[in-house]
Order: C-alpha cells, then sequence, then structure tokens
C-alpha cells in the first residue's frame, strides 16, 4: 500500500515538475500566416488589419499574397498597416501571383519569397475603359510609382525595379561589378530630387535648373556656352569629375527590359536582381530557409462576420439597404404613430453605416450628419408650418452623411480617380434610391389603395354626412349656443360641463375654469362645445 502510494506522489510531482518546466520556457513560438486571396478590396483591409493586431507574440507574420490587383486605396491601407507592424513581416508570393497591388503589398514586408511557379509586377494603375483595362493618367502613375520606389528603399531594395513594374516607359539595363554582383538602373528618367534637394540646387546653380526647364518644355537639349576668357588673367583650368552614376549610352550595359513594357519579374529574374532571397516550394520550405523550422503556424482566416460586412458593403446590397432605410423613414413621416417601416428604415440605416464603420468607410461623423439631418426633417415637419431653410438642411446633411459614408476622406477633394470612383459609386447609389424612392411614392399613394391588400390593411369605409351619419345638423348645434350650464369638472382647457340634463365635453375659450363655475356655450361646431364663464350682469 505504501509502495503504490509513494509511486503516486512521484507521478504527480514529476507532473508538476513538467508543468513548471513549461511555463519557465515561456509560450510555444509561432508565425502568422495570412492568406491575401482574390481581389484587393476593403474586405482584405479588414482582415489585415485584425491579423496586424493579434501579432504581439508572433514571431513573424506571412501573407501569402495571391492577387491579380484591384482596389488602388485599399492596397495602400494594407501597406500603411504592414510598414507599422510591430514584426517582421514577410509576403510569399503564390498561386497567381502578386500583381499590380499585390506587388505593392509585397514590396511592404520586410520579406518577399516566391514559390517557383509564380509572377510579380505589372503594377500600372488602370481603370476599365470602353475599349477594357486602360491605364490612368501620368497623375496617378507618378503616386503609385513614387511609393513602390520608397517602399523599396525603406526596405533595402533597388527602387528602379520597383518603379519599372509601375511606369512602361522606364528601361532598365544591367552593369556588372567588379564583385560579379549586378547593378540595375533606369536609364531614361529623370532625376528625382525631394524638395530639400531642388530648392538647394535651385540656390546653388539657377541656370542649370532653368535649362533643365526650357529643355523639358521645347523636348531639345540646349548647347552650352563656352565660359569666357579673363581679359585680366588666363582661365584656370577645369578639373574633370567623374561623374556619380555610369554613363547611360544606348549601347551601354544590358537591357533586361526595353521601354514600352511593364516589369513583371519570374522568381529566378527577381533572385539575379537582388529583390528576393529565397524560392520556396510551399510554406514549410518558407519556414526551413528562414529559420523557422521548430516553429508552430497559426492561420488567420476571414471570420464570418468579415464575410458578412464584405457581402454588406457591396453595390447591390448597399442599394437595397438604403432604399429600405430612406423608403422606411418616408412612410413612417407619412403614417400616425410608430410602427413596422420606422423600425424597418432605422434597421437598414444602421446595418448600412454599422458594416461601412468596420470597413473605415463610414465614422462617427458620418452617422453624426445623417442623424443630424433627420432631426431637422422632424423639426421641420412637426414644430415649423411649410417647408424652409431647415427642412433644406436636413436634406443636405442626411445626403452629405451616405456620400462621405463611401469615401475613406470626409472634407477633402478627390485628388486621384480611385477616389474619384467611390464618389462615382455613391452619386450611383444615391440616383438608384431616388429612382426607386419615385417608384415607392407612386406606388404607395397611386397604385398601392387600389389592391386588395390595402382593403384589407386600411378600413375603407366612410360615414360621410350626406349618407345620414352626422351627430347633429348644423341647425341643432346652433341651437346649443346661449345655453347656461356648470363646469362639471376642471376645464384646462378641456373639461365636461353640466347642461340642464345633459353633460357636453367643452373645452374653455381664454382660460382655465374651476368645477363649479357657472358657463356659457359660445361656439358650436358638430360635437365641439367652446364655452366661457358666465358674466354676472351689472
Amino acid at each position: 500500500m505504501h509502495t503504490v502510494r509513494r509511486g503516486l506522489y512521484a507521478l504527480l510531482l514529476g507532473a508538476a515538475l513538467a508543468l513548471a518546466g513549461d511555463e519557465a520556457a515561456g509560450p510555444t513560438p509561432y508565425i502568422t500566416a495570412v492568406r491575401l486571396e482574390g481581389m484587393v478590396d476593403d474586405g482584405m483591409t479588414v482582415l489585415v488589419t485584425r491579423a496586424l493586431r493579434e501579432v504581439a507574440d508572433s514571431k513573424a507574420i506571412v501573407f501569402i499574397v495571391d492577387t491579380p490587383g484591384g482596389r488602388v486605396d485599399s492596397a495602400i491601407q494594407i501597406v500603411d498597416a504592414i510598414v507599422d507592424a510591430p514584426c517582421k513581416t514577410i509576403a510569399f508570393v503564390d498561386g497567381m501571383g502578386a500583381i499590380s497591388a499585390g506587388a505593392l503589398i509585397s514590396y511592404a514586408c520586410d520579406e518577399i519569397v516566391m514559390s517557383p511557379s509564380t509572377n510579380m509586377g505589372a503594377a500600372q494603375p488602370v481603370t476599365i475603359g470602353s475599349d477594357g483595362m486602360e491605364p490612368l493618367g501620368e497623375k496617378e502613375t507618378s503616386f503609385v510609382r513614387a511609393k513602390f520606389a520608397a517602399l523599396a528603399e525603406m526596405k533595402g531594395r533597388n527602387p528602379d525595379i520597383a518603379m519599372a513594374m509601375v511606369d512602361k516607359d522606364i528601361e532598365l539595363r544591367a552593369y556588372q561589378n567588379p564583385d560579379g554582383t549586378l547593378d540595375i538602373r533606369a536609364v531614361n528618367r529623370p532625376a528625382e530630387l525631394t524638395g530639400e534637394e531642388a530648392v538647394k540646387e535651385l540656390i546653388d546653380d539657377p541656370g542649370k535648373v532653368v535649362k533643365q526647364v526650357i529643355e523639358t518644355i521645347i523636348g531639345e537639349e540646349l548647347p552650352i556656352p563656352e565660359p569666357k576668357e579673363s581679359q585680366n588673367s588666363e582661365a584656370a583650368p577645369v578639373e574633370q569629375t567623374a561623374p556619380d552614376t555610369q554613363p547611360t549610352q544606348p549601347d551601354d550595359g544590358i537591357v533586361i527590359e526595353p521601354a514600352g513594357k511593364l516589369l513583371t519579374l519570374t522568381p529566378q529574374e527577381a533572385k539575379k536582381y537582388g529583390v528576393i532571397k529565397y524560392i520556396a516550394k510551399d510554406m514549410d520550405d518558407l519556414m526551413w530557409q528562414l529559420g523557422y523550422t521548430n516553429t508552430a503556424v497559426v492561420n488567420v482566416t476571414p471570420t464570418w462576420s468579415e464575410d458578412l460586412y464584405k457581402w454588406l458593403i457591396s453595390p447591390e446590397i448597399t442599394l437595397v439597404l438604403l432604399v429600405l432605410g430612406i423608403g422606411g423613414l418616408y412612410l413612417e413621416f407619412k403614417t400616425p404613430g410608430f410602427g413596422m417601416p420606422g423600425i424597418v428604415g432605422i434597421c437598414a440605416l444602421a446595418i448600412y453605416f454599422g458594416s461601412r464603420s468596420v470597413v473605415g468607410l463610414a465614422d462617427w461623423l458620418d452617422i453624426a450628419l445623417v442623424i443630424t439631418g433627420v432631426i431637422l426633417l422632424l423639426v421641420e415637419i412637426f414644430l415649423i408650418p411649410g417647408f424652409g431653410i431647415v427642412g433644406a438642411l436636413g436634406i443636405v446633411f442626411v445626403l452629405a452623411g451616405i456620400v462621405f459614408s463611401f469615401t475613406f476622406t470626409d472634407f477633402s477633394l478627390p485628388q486621384y480617380s480611385w477616389e474619384w470612383d467611390r464618389l462615382e459609386d455613391a452619386g450611383f447609389a444615391l440616383t438608384m434610391t431616388m429612382i426607386c424612392m419615385v417608384v415607392l411614392v407612386v406606388a404607395t399613394w397611386k397604385l398601392l389603395p387600389r389592391s386588395p391588400l390595402y382593403r384589407r390593411l386600411v378600413l375603407a369605409d366612410q360615414q360621410l354626412p350626406t349618407d345620414g351619419y352626422s351627430v347633429q345638423t348644423p341647425d341643432e348645434a346652433e341651437s346649443t349656443i346661449g345655453q347656461v350650464g356648470v363646469a362639471s369638472s376642471m376645464l384646462r382647457p378641456a373639461g365636461r360641463g353640466r347642461f340642464g340634463d345633459k353633460t357636453f365635453q367643452v373645452v374653455s375659450l381664454n382660460e382655465f375654469i374651476e368645477e363649479g363655475t357657472p358657463i356659457v356655450i359660445v361656439q358650436a361646431e358638430g360635437n365641439r362645445y367652446v364655452v366661457d364663464r358666465l358674466k354676472k350682469p351689472a
């Protein structure tokens, strides 16, 4: 018996020591994996933002990039979130590759790894035109090109290669370094100076800057004038300095991407040109090459709520929610009391703004504008006769709140085409909503009263005086004027009055009248009797 007990104690002690050892060793190391698949959109932004919030203890986060591109503004939001990540970020280009916005997301990561059958690049911003995909203007191209260059410099990559993915006018050439490595340079783009560098050059050599401006305007290179010799002294010999960059003559270097084509890199090319260091077959191979062999992988996938939000902000569902929201409130204003139309309208607008606030489109300002607009409309309808400035402001506030809920920037004017696209989406949704509202109004007040459903919901029978339904005739009402009685209750101003053997519901003319006060009927309309105090004769 003692032997069994000692064995049990030893077993419990061993388990306790094992648990203590695990706690002392700390939590199990892990990396986070997030698959970015399909079009880059607002739903992907929500997924990346949530994943980055949950990686506080992760050694690294791997974004499995498998996308043909998508919305530029959504990609920029994803890039900004990745740059501020609290751990190492890795882009694993897999599947169809990292094209367009996918390449931009990949360049934001600390490390890029590609699988053998993928590619990366072709990131010129485009739009859907009458002839299919059409490139955007120079303003948008310049913005994306500079974004690629800035990310490349931040992560220690060649910015010229990054810009060649965006601008097809850039030609890339390879130069052999003494150590055998390749130096890739863009040979046909003007030097891009920062603001500080441009000011310094303008101060140091204004003539050079003016010359460059004139050459840009006329499209020709101006001759350099020979310096005049001084009459008092011989001209000092000019010291020839080596240029900062290698010559860029047409026959200099090896052309790896001619002008007129967007750069798209295969894994071998990306590794050869120094864009990536590793090519991995799958996640296991990637983890082995990066030194995460004994590290667990925690996959972050879209939740059902994120899929629901993505569905709710689709153009079709957005239109349905706006029609139900505005239409429900309209019907509620037109009917007495508070009922089902008001509940449906409020719920539809709550779902509309709630889903957009999750993806970052709508904020409290947009919601506050709509609530303020509805309040102003209620004031105009119930407190102020007619329709004036208050009602107009209410409509403006409601429309502004809805329009702002389509954009990431509320009060700043759009600068790029993708920002205008957001406003076009808002305009289309509002236009379709107004068309549906007109149809709803016509159906509600013109067609619905003639339908069997309306007769089931609304009492259609009317008891008209011409048919004999009357409280009393005008002569009978006229005959009651002048009758004297007593207030049988306090008139505030409504109450009861006793006239002989009859009790009427009466309303005082000017003031409250105490119970028991003699009164006289001064007006009678139907069953409405207006009374006043009975004045004593002088």
